[in-house]
């Protein structure tokens, strides 16, 4: 019987088979009992199901199977751990019923002669494994060297899309452009024809070089100013703005500048910030961020997004702090902003998908000791590895955030002279975690302690483990391959990464400010007070108006009881018709 084809790979080589043919080779397959049949059947679906595909559809080949299930987690599924495996092991013997051996040969369409030739005469290995699937494409759908085109890249990227096995559509197609172009011209033989970039968001933005010199001397003063060069100005804010800052709200002038620009005002003879904020010119610019927003989003798009609104903020307080500009004008833009200010309170929507999977009490269970569990299985290595360690100290991360629910910067700025407040001799015992006012974000000090069974954890990272990862002498809690502390980014891609591979959750490290939050107000409804000092909020109304409603269902459930116990045990009669309901309704 010829294999079914699979439709919905374009890389999949036609002549192989299927999972389609597998259950039909178990259906005919005599030798298995019954009960066999039904769970390698049941394993083929369960698996089609989780990829989005039919059985048709899905290769039957190691290496393709092994890459999809990479991208699949039982949490994130909804099954358990061994449904899991068992569907895996289950797909083993699939394959083994169907003759197919674990050292099977890939599952991509193999190259034409053509495309072949000209692979092989690639010299650098970078453009080989950036051209191989786009030429395993080209030649599955029958395309010669010299009838490449712009329309093939597109296809590419679609199929790239559709079989979800590359991270990055977008970037792998793109990559295979450039690595084309590269080769046009040095590669022998090579088709006579450059391949059009995939393209990407038109900047609009003027470059800082392209505005008016006495425009960018003023804009720098300002800069300079909120950065609190000087603090005996009397114009210098009282707390400074930090770097991210500062970078942000530069940028938003070289936006509104080139709003301007776009809206047909002539920005060269511009001479300082006052000519951003002259009358009627702040309107231009949200108008002009109005307009773009919509067409990239559609005409019924909610204007009120945190970029038109920070940019509103930003030219209110330069109107008003630094150009002084006259009171009607600054009335003006004080209305304008509030058209755009943001009614929405508490977290982002975002955040509450992602924190709604910790409703289950078993993943939340699970979340809380998964970081110990895992490091105590570390801890009894003989020889750990220096991957070992980068892994122990990535769960030594989320165990502080746990158990200190601070900012990731502050986390990975950790200095272990500094911030740790260490028993003394080897003796066990609480470890402390103190911020000073000048690290945190607020200016707010933060006073942690890391109980008895986590302090244990952290003396074997810094006795065992962290020795692993250092070159040279540092006194960084987490030090980066170069000794110096750990960049907040790279520890926040770490941590999320650990979250999604090993537990599941769509996950950001600043989640578990928020998570501790929730996780105090569902069983203490009301007490918004120990988050807000816990969390260090200088406001009580910053915690109140991010958290509110977190503890709702808890509140629900106490009235539940209340009401239950209330008016007691329900008369027999209602119980007798409520089973007759049941009855009805069926198990389900």
């Amino acid at each position: 019987m010829a294999p079914h084809t699979s439709p919905a790979n374009a890389f999949s080589d036609p002549s192989l088979p299927t999972l389609q043919d597998g259950i039909d080779c178990i259906d005919r397959d005599r030798n298995l009992s019954p009960r066999t049949r039904r769970e390698m059947i049941s394993a083929i679906h369960s698996l089609a199901v989780w990829l989005h595909r039919t059985p048709a559809e899905i290769p039957a080949n190691h290496v393709f199977l092994r890459q999809g299930l990479q991208r699949l987690h039982p949490q994130t599924l909804g099954v358990s751990d061994g449904r899991f495996a068992n569907v895996k092991s289950l797909l083993k013997r699939v394959l083994g019923a169907m003759g197919i051996a674990t050292s099977s040969r890939s599952y991509l369409v193999p190259m034409s002669a053509a495309w072949q030739a000209l692979y092989d005469a690639i010299p650098n290995q970078y453009e080989r494994v950036s051209m191989a699937r786009f030429l395993r494409f080209l030649s599955g759908r029958g395309i010669a060297p010299e009838q490449a085109s712009d329309s093939d890249v597109a296809a590419f990227k679609m199929a790239l899309t559709e079989e979800d096995l590359t991270a990055k559509p977008a970037i792998a197609a793109q990559s295979a452009v450039r690595a084309w172009n590269r080769l046009f011209g040095t590669v022998p033989g090579w088709p006579q024809r450059r391949l059009t970039p995939l393209l990407r968001r038109k900047r609009v933005t003027l470059e800082w070089c392209d505005l008016p010199k006495a425009f960018v001397a003023d804009v720098e003063r300002y800069l300079a100013r909120q950065r609190g060069d000087d603090p005996t100005d009397p114009e210098s804010p009282p707390r400074p703005l930090k770097p991210l800052s500062l970078r942000t709200r530069q940028y938003q002038i070289q936006q509104a500048a080139s709003a301007l620009q776009q809206q047909g005002v002539d920005i060269s003879k511009f001479v300082g910030l006052a000519d951003l904020c002259a009358p009627g010119r702040p309107r231009l610019v949200l108008q002009h961020m109005v307009d773009q927003h919509r067409l990239r989003k559609g005409a019924r798009a909610d204007p009120a997004t945190s970029m038109i609104s920070g940019m509103a903020q930003t030219l209110l307080a330069i109107a008003k702090h630094y150009v002084q500009a006259p009171p009607d004008t600054v009335a003006e833009i004080r209305r304008l902003a509030s058209c755009f200010h943001r009614h929405r309170t508490g977290m982002t929507e975002k955040n509450r998908q992602r924190l709604t999977p910790l409703d289950d009490p078993s993943r939340v269970f699970t979340l809380l000791n998964h970081p110990r569990t895992e490091m105590a299985l570390i801890a009894r290595m003989k020889r750990p590895t220096r991957r070992d360690a980068v892994r122990y100290g990535t769960l030594l991360a989320i165990e502080i955030l746990i158990l200190a629910p601070m900012r990731i910067g502050n986390l990975a700025a950790l200095n272990i002279d500094q911030h740790l407040k260490l028993p003394g001799g080897r003796a066990g015992g609480e470890i402390g975690i103190v911020l000073p006012r000048g690290m945190v974000k607020n200016a707010q000090p933060l006073d942690f302690v890391i109980p008895v069974e986590s302090a244990h954890l952290l003396r074997t990272y810094l006795e065992n483990m962290r020795p692993l990862l250092l070159s040279r002498p540092s006194r960084a809690l987490f030090p980066s391959y170069t000794d110096r502390p750990k960049r907040a980014d790279t520890m926040s891609k770490q941590i999320t990464k650990l979250m999604k591979d090993e537990l599941g959750i769509e996950w950001h490290p600043h989640l578990f400010r928020h998570f501790a939050a929730r996780l105090h107000l569902r069983n203490n409804p009301g007490d918004y007070e120990s988050p807000r000092r816990f969390l260090g909020h200088r406001s009580a109304e910053t915690t109140f108006s991010t958290y509110e409603g977190g503890e709702m269902r808890s509140s629900v459930n106490r009235y539940d009881a209340l009401v239950a116990e209330t008016r007691g045990p329900a008369p027999r009669t209602e119980l007798r018709s409520a089973r007759r309901t049941q009855r009805s309704l069926g198990p389900g």
